[in-house]
């Protein structure tokens, strides 16, 4: 987005519309200022037996969204406003260049990691295995462009995630193979 003071008028505009809602999360606009990002902080109850989401969140959600003149930086969890100063100082250490509309990558390797952590499953600790292996850890990135009166995006996913993927489903046919005898 061009404008982060648009993106946070955009947040305002919702929390108006939701304040007298029972459930609706509490929004905190202009709660302190990073390096010239403004920090909003939008607050709401995990549910009591949400165990998962407890764990991983903790009892309130918490996501702190940073806004400057020409930026926009989202964090969600636990010390998300220490990961948003982060973001924050990494991008003040960019030389610029030319950027794309939006990127994210991630790493599925931690993520299967804390999945398993909460439940364990077989085919999930097929996957981390093979992952452990890789030597990307699962990388999965998009990238999107403006283009001539368009937007161009673009997927890449790393051989280590076609990995474990076909690992998950040797675990699976060999899960039905052992309960059914058969595919």
């Amino acid at each position: 987005m061009a404008d982060g003071n648009e993106a946070a008028q955009i947040v305002k505009d919702l929390a108006a519309k939701i304040q007298n809602e029972p459930k609706a999360p509490k929004f905190s606009f202009d709660v302190s200022t990073y390096k010239g990002v403004t920090m909003h902080l939008i607050e709401a109850d995990v549910p009591q037996g949400e165990d998962e989401l407890q764990k991983m969140f903790g009892p309130k959600l918490r996501v702190h969204v940073g806004t400057g003149a020409k930026s926009v930086f989202v964090a969600v969890g636990k010390d998300s406003e220490a990961l948003m100063q982060k973001l924050i100082d990494s991008g003040a250490s960019d030389q610029g260049g030319v950027r794309p509309v939006g990127q994210f990558r991630i790493k599925l390797l931690p993520i299967l990691q804390y999945a398993q952590s909460i439940e364990t499953n077989e085919v999930i600790a097929a996957m981390i295995d093979t992952l452990s292996r890789a030597s990307d850890g699962g990388d999965v990135m998009v990238v999107q462009k403006s283009i001539v009166n368009g937007q161009e995006s673009r997927m890449l996913i790393s051989e280590g995630v076609l990995q474990a993927v076909g690992s998950a489903v040797r675990q699976v046919q060999q899960q039905k193979m052992q309960n059914n005898g058969s595919f």
